[in-house]
Formats: C-alpha cells, sequence, structure tokens
C-alpha cells in the first residue's frame, strides 16, 4: 500500500506502507500526550474533550495551564487552519502565534504532566504545540484506517509539517483520536536525531521509506518529550528550583519517594500509586520497575540496556533492512540484558533515591551488582542471577537493536 503526495516545496514525497513496530508496548505510555516517558502500559479508551485520563496514555495525565492563556481549542476552530509553530521555543503562549495565523498553539509551560506520581513540567525546554489536553489530529485518516504510516499534524499531513499525530492508543489507532506532538526525525546510521530542542528527547512512533525522483531512503519519526537526565536540565518552574525524577525523567518541584527498587516486581496499580516506575504488561498488570534512559545519555544500572524499541531488523516491504545501531538522543527505557531461552528468575533490585541524579542511580546499581555477583557490562551469561535471566513476570525476547531483553 502506498501513497504519494506533493510536499509544500512540489517534490514529491512516497511513503511505503511499514510494518508496526514490535514490541511497542515499551512506548505505549508516553502515546498521545506531551509528557516524559512512562512504560506502565494500558489499554486505551479514547474519548473526546477534556483531560486526558490515565487509559488514554498508559497512566500519564496532562493537566490545565498555569498562565491564564486565552487560545482557543482546537475543536474550537472553524476551519482546519494551523499555526505551523509546533516544536518553536516559547516562553508564553503569544510566542506560538504568528501575525494573521488562528491563535490556537500554546506554549507547553502551560501545562504539567503527572508519571507514576510524579507532577511536573512535560519539556525542559518548553515549545509550542497544539493543546495536548485533548484530541487534536487524526493519526488513522479514512486514506490510512489502520495507521500505518506516520501522519503530520500543525500544517498538511506531510513530512514537512513541523508536528507528528501520536495516536491515543498506538497499537491499535482510531481516527481522530490523536495528539500533534513536535516531530524528530533519525536515520538508520546511528546519527543523532534532529528536530527536538535539548534537552528534550525524541521517542520512536514509526518508519517510512522517502523517495524523492529517483533516490530513497527510510527515515526514523518520533516526537519529542522531556527526559531529563539530572537536576541541570531542569528550569525552574514558576520561580521554584525544580529536580529531576531519573527513572519518568521528569522535571518536578515534589520529587516522590520510591518504596520499590529498580528491578523489584511489581503491578500496574504500583504505577498508579507512585510506588515505582512499573514496566508492565497490559493484560497480566505484572512487570518489574524500571528507569527511562536516552541513548548516548547517562548508562542504565550495569547488567541493563537501554531499549528504545528500534527493531533490527525493519521491511517496508521491498526486503529486510538490518539495524545495528540506535541514534543518539532517542529516548528508551531501562530493561536487564539477557539471554534468550534463559530461565525467568527473581532480578536483582537496584537501591535509588527518588529524584536522584543519574551518577548516584549508578553508583547504587553497581554497588547492589557488585555485591550479589551480577555482570558490570556487557551480555551477561545465562547463568547469572538478575542479569541473563528476568524479573518475575517478564520474558527474554530478542528483535530490538538493544535485545535480547526482559520483556513484561
Amino acid at each position: 500500500m502506498n501513497d504519494e503526495n506533493k510536499d509544500r516545496r512540489g517534490h514529491t514525497t512516497h511513503r511505503t506502507r511499514t510494518n508496526r513496530l514490535p514490541r511497542w508496548r515499551r512506548l505505549c505510555a508516553a502515546g498521545g500526550v506531551i509528557a516524559a516517558l512512562a512504560t506502565g502500559c494500558g489499554s486505551s479508551s479514547g474519548g473526546g474533550g477534556g483531560s486526558k485520563s490515565p487509559s488514554d496514555a498508559g497512566g500519564v495525565i496532562i493537566l490545565g495551564g498555569d498562565d491564564g492563556g486565552t487560545q482557543s481549542s482546537p475543536e474550537a476552530a472553524a476551519a482546519p487552519t494551523f499555526d505551523g509553530t509546533t516544536g518553536k521555543a516559547c516562553t508564553t503562549d503569544s510566542d506560538c502565534v504568528p501575525a494573521g495565523d488562528p491563535n490556537i498553539n500554546v506554549c507547553s509551560n502551560d501545562f504539567v504532566a503527572m508519571v507514576a506520581g510524579v507532577t511536573g513540567q512535560p519539556l525542559p525546554t518548553p515549545v509550542c504545540t497544539l493543546n495536548p489536553t485533548s484530541d487534536n489530529c487524526d493519526p488513522a485518516p479514512s486514506s490510512d484506517p489502520q495507521g500505518l504510516l506516520p501522519h503530520f499534524c500543525d500544517g498538511p499531513d506531510e513530512p514537512t509539517s513541523p508536528g507528528l499525530c501520536v495516536a491515543d492508543n498506538p497499537v491499535a489507532p482510531v481516527s481522530g483520536m490523536g495528539t500533534c506532538q513536535p516531530k524528530c526525525t533519525f536515520t538508520l546510521d546511528g546519527s543523532a536525531t534532529t528536530g527536538c530542542l535539548a534537552p528534550d528527547t525524541c521517542v520512536l512512533a514509526n518508519f517510512a521509506e522517502v523517495q524523492s525522483g529517483a533516490t530513497s531512503s527510510v527515515m526514523g519519526y518520533g516526537y519529542c518529550q522531556g527526559t531529563c537526565q539530572d537536576s541541570a536540565d531542569c528550569p525552574a518552574q514558576q520561580g521554584v528550583p525544580a529536580a529531576c525524577q531519573t527513572d519518568v525523567g521528569l522535571c518536578t518541584t515534589q520529587p516522590v519517594p520510591r518504596t520499590l527498587a529498580i528491578g523489584d516486581a511489581c503491578s500496574a496499580s504500583d504505577f498508579a500509586n507512585g510506588a515505582c516506575n512499573c514496566n508492565y504488561d497490559p493484560t497480566s498488570q505484572a512487570g518489574y520497575c524500571t528507569t527511562v534512559c536516552v541513548v548516548g545519555g547517562t548508562a542504565c544500572p550495569a547488567g541493563w540496556v537501554c531499549d528504545t524499541g528500534e527493531p533490527s531488523v525493519l521491511n517496508l516491504g521491498a526486503g529486510n533492512i538490518p539495524i545495528t545501531t540506535q541514534p543518539r538522543g532517542l529516548a528508551g527505557v531501562c530493561a536487564p540484558a539477557c539471554s534468550v531461552g534463559a530461565a525467568v528468575t527473581a532480578g536483582v533490585a537496584v537501591a535509588v533515591d527518588a529524584g536522584a541524579d543519574d551518577a548516584e542511580v549508578q553508583s547504587a546499581a553497581d554497588a547492589s551488582l557488585a555485591d550479589s555477583g551480577g555482570a558490570q557490562g556487557g551480555t551477561p551469561d545465562s547463568g547469572e542471577a538478575g542479569a541473563a535471566g528476568c524479573p518475575g513476570g517478564s520474558t527474554c525476547i530478542g528483535g530490538t537493536v538493544a535485545g535480547p531483553d526482559c520483556v513484561p
């Protein structure tokens, strides 16, 4: 299934149907909102206006604004017009509305996000966006009812538009149920992602073949989000100093102490009540506590890998394309490395203080694994408990560039 469109410069863009990303649930909790990457995954209920509920985005909630901006909601627009400023740096809503445009976009610092019990600024570097508290774009239009292709927003449904439409339910996109996010892109050679204003990071969403004339290439598409690495990434919020809650990558003025440690068994309710950032299976509701990560950023605990969900082999209909390196700047989830076929074991818990910088996280991880005889780096052997084996409720699975690793 192909579709062909003209971009703003009149160039032809040819997009080929993609296969859906394997193990998408790694990223599903960040879908549909501007928020820090979280890993608790629930089914999407969709819905109309008002604030996004936890089921809309796997436990991520976007709350109302703080500056009293008067921008109209996307639903109030009388015509499919746009400001075209998504992803532009801003400090107030007025930065997001070019003269003569429809006055739709707002600054992301109007909103706060709630992830695994933590409330804070959605993006360390505030940017313009459509109002994220209700659906405002279509991830599965009539031309692509299954949502197999990337779809763009805050402009025509073309790669030249600044936004990417992220489905409320990335596993099964529904027409009209998506949120326009700042777009980022990357190639398959491992070079850095482009499109996000540091320290904002890129979350993988989809791949497509882009063709201009006789030249074609595969492009990765994602959306920008906040994934702070340490408190230096976090500006003050309304004059109050903010810290980085590293396990969810969210800048907050009120860090939440965790009652469970990285590697502990956990459930969907533990994610909801803030016991830890729980990477759980949406069916069994069981999983293990983890932390977010960024490729090229602070390392995951020893014996764990930063998995962005990027597949090791991509097929867009013209044969297999091997991928060997994850792009720098792509956000992911730390997962225990393992050997496929290894027995499930009770994993080694890694102590971490709420709001601690990643240097402290790494130090605690090294000490915990050293005390238990765990591996200090590389891919562990199948006999190493808590490293090659997987935390209870998870299974060793390959298929991604970073894997094999433990998946609930």
